[in-house]
C-alpha cells in the first residue's frame, strides 16, 4: 500500500552545500502533507549531522535520511489514528490537543511543546495546550505578534529552525517561552489561508530538529489546525442554534444548561448568585398598535441595551414572549437589585425603534443563598419577585421574593 515518492526539496547542510531528500516512504492515500517549505535555518552543528547521516557519501546520507523519515512517518501514522478518530467524533478540542501534544513529545522527543493560538477577538497569542510549561506561565501568556521572525512565521508560513542557541541568541530570545533551550522548531498553524497560531517545540540537544522531525511537526500542525478550525465552526453553528432570532438573546433551553453549571460553580466557591426576571410592560399593546415587527425590533434593541450594561460573563436569555432572564454570578441580592435599578434607569433614558417608543419594565430580583438553596429555587423566587413587582399599576418597578425557597 505504501508507495515511494520524491519530495523536490533541498535542505541546507552545515557545510553550506545543499542536498535533496531522496526517496520518502509515503502512503498513496495519505496525501495530507505538502512539500516542505523553505525554513529559516539559524546555525547548526556539523558534528551531530555527520554523526547522524554520514560524513562524505551523499547517497548514503540520503538513504539514511529516507529510512529515518520512513520510520518516523510509520510511527506517526500508527499514533495518529486514534487522534483522528476523536476529531471525527467531535470530541473535546482540549482533550484532542492534550493528546496531540503528548504524542508530539513522544515522537519528536522534545523537551517543551506548546500549541499557541491567535485569539480571534484580541489578536494576541495564547497557549492552548502545552508540555513542560508551568500553569502560571501558560495562564499569563498573552503576547502580541511582534518581531520579524515571528511575523514571518505567522503571516508568511515560514517555519523556524534554531539548531544551536549560542549562535543565535537574539532569535532564541524572540522565540523562547518559559525555559531555556539549545535547539527549537516552530511551524505555522493555518486553515483557509488564515493563520491560527503556531506549534512550538524545543530540545536540550543541538540540531535536534532535522528534516524528519520537521516533516512530523508539519503533519501534527495540520492536524492541530483542522481540530481548531472544526472547533470554531462548531461554536458558530452552536451560536446560531442557541440564540433567539427575534430578540438576540439566548434561547432558554440552551441558557439553562450553562445556568446550572455557573450556579454549581458559585456553590462550590461559596459565592452568591443573582437572577433578574424582566417583563416588558404592555408588550401586547405595542403589538396591537404598531405590529409584531415593530414589537420585535423594540425587544431586540432592549436586549442590546441590556447587554451593554452587564458584564461579559453575565447571562441573558429570552424567558417568554415579553420576558427576559438575566443571571449574575457572584452577585448578592443587594448587588442584583443595583443592576436592576441600573437597567431601569437606562431604559427610561432611551427611545426604541423608529417610532421612538418608551418602554418600561417590571423586574423580579432573587439570589442564592438569600432566597433559595438551589438553581430551581432561585428561578421560582425570581418569578415570585416579578409577581410582586407587577402588583404596582405602573411599570419600572422592582420586586423581591417574600420567602425562601428550596
Amino acid at each position: 500500500m505504501l508507495a515511494l515518492m520524491r519530495i523536490n526539496r533541498t535542505f541546507q547542510l552545515p557545510s553550506g552545500t545543499q542536498c535533496t531528500v531522496g526517496k520518502l516512504i509515503f502512503s498513496s492515500w495519505f496525501k495530507l502533507w505538502p512539500k516542505m517549505p523553505k525554513a529559516i535555518f539559524i546555525n547548526t552543528t556539523r558534528k551531530k549531522f555527520v554523526r547522524k547521516f554520514g560524513k562524505n557519501h551523499s547517497g548514503r546520507r540520503e538513504r539514511l535520511m529516507a529510512a529515518t523519515i520512513k520510520k518516523s512517518l510509520t510511527n506517526c501514522m500508527h499514533d495518529m489514528l486514534p487522534i483522528l478518530t476523536e476529531i471525527n467524533a467531535l470530541q473535546s478540542t482540549e482533550r484532542i490537543l492534550h493528546r496531540i501534544v503528548d504524542q508530539i513529545v513522544k515522537d519528536m522527543k522534545c523537551k517543551t511543546c506548546a500549541v499557541i493560538e491567535i485569539n480571534p477577538e484580541s489578536e494576541l497569542l495564547e497557549i492552548r495546550n502545552s508540555h513542560n510549561l508551568s500553569w502560571n506561565f501558560t495562564k499569563n501568556y498573552h503576547r502580541r505578534i511582534e518581531g520579524a521572525m515571528l511575523s514571518e512565521l505567522l503571516w508568511k508560513g515560514t517555519p523556524i529552525v534554531i539548531n544551536d542557541r549560542k549562535f543565535a541568541q537574539t532569535f532564541a530570545e524572540e522565540l523562547q517561552l518559559e525555559n531555556d533551550f539549545i535547539s527549537a522548531y516552530a511551524v505555522q498553524l493555518t486553515a483557509n489561508h488564515r493563520p491560527l497560531g503556531l506549534l512550538y517545540c524545543d530540545s536540550d540537544e543541538a540540531a535536534h530538529f532535522g528534516p524528519d522531525l520537521q516533516l512530523l511537526g508539519m503533519i501534527y500542525a495540520q492536524v492541530i489546525s483542522t481540530s481548531i478550525l472544526l472547533e470554531r465552526l462548531t461554536k458558530k453553528v452552536d451560536q446560531l442554534e442557541c440564540f433567539d432570532e427575534e430578540s438576540g438573546a439566548m434561547q432558554f433551553d440552551r441558557f439553562f444548561v450553562s445556568l446550572r453549571e455557573t450556579f454549581s460553580r458559585s456553590q462550590r466557591l461559596g459565592e452568591s448568585f443573582g437572577v433578574l426576571l424582566l417583563d416588558i410592560e404592555k408588550y401586547s399593546d405595542i403589538i396591537k398598535m404598531y405590529g409584531i415587527e415593530v414589537a420585535r425590533e423594540a425587544l431586540k434593541e432592549l436586549v442590546a441595551e441590556i447587554k451593554n450594561n452587564i458584564r461579559q460573563y453575565d447571562g441573558l436569555c429570552r424567558f417568554g414572549a415579553d420576558e427576559l432572564l438575566l443571571s449574575l454570578p457572584g452577585n448578592s441580592i443587594t448587588e442584583a437589585r443595583k443592576v436592576a435599578e441600573k437597567i431601569i434607569a437606562t431604559v427610561k433614558d432611551n427611545k426604541f425603534t423608529e417610532q421612538k417608543l418608551n418602554l418600561s419594565l417590571y423586574i423580579g430580583v432573587s439570589a442564592y443563598p438569600d432566597n433559595a438553596a438551589s438553581v430551581d429555587g432561585v428561578l421560582t423566587a425570581a418569578k415570585n419577585a416579578l409577581f410582586n413587582a407587577k402588583r404596582a399599576k405602573d411599570g419600572n418597578r422592582i420586586g423581591e421574593a417574600d420567602h425562601v425557597y428550596d
